[in-house]
């Protein structure tokens, strides 16, 4: 049995959790919404949602952060990483989207 959610019930799973309030930020969880959504579109298929295998697998950090835990070098003319960062994730991992200052992708 399946209940479709909306963007403001997805991030109100989070933001009402005392254990998971703090894994995504705020416009972090619309990236996420929305990978998901491309995601059952280009599938076909609808995805459960779970908020603790979300939480799991996926992950949301600085380019900066990314690049220390899987030391990525920066290119010359990649002012903060963004780039490499998003080419590392999209060959070896999962890039999922990003806002302002922040990068989701899975978990690898």
């Amino acid at each position: 049995m399946y209940q479709s959610i909306d963007l403001h019930t997805f991030r109100g799973a989070f933001l009402s959790s005392d254990t998971y309030k703090t894994n995504f930020t705020y416009e972090g969880l619309e990236v996420l919404f929305n990978w998901f959504e491309e995601v059952e579109a280009d599938q076909g298929q609808e995805i459960q949602f779970d908020m603790i295998g979300v939480c799991c697998e996926f992950a949301e950090a600085t380019p900066q952060e990314i690049m220390t835990q899987y030391n990525i070098e920066p290119w010359d003319d990649d002012e903060g990483g963004w780039l490499a960062v998003r080419e590392y994730l999209e060959n070896e991992g999962v890039f999922c989207g990003h806002t302002d200052t922040t990068i989701l992708y899975s978990n690898i």
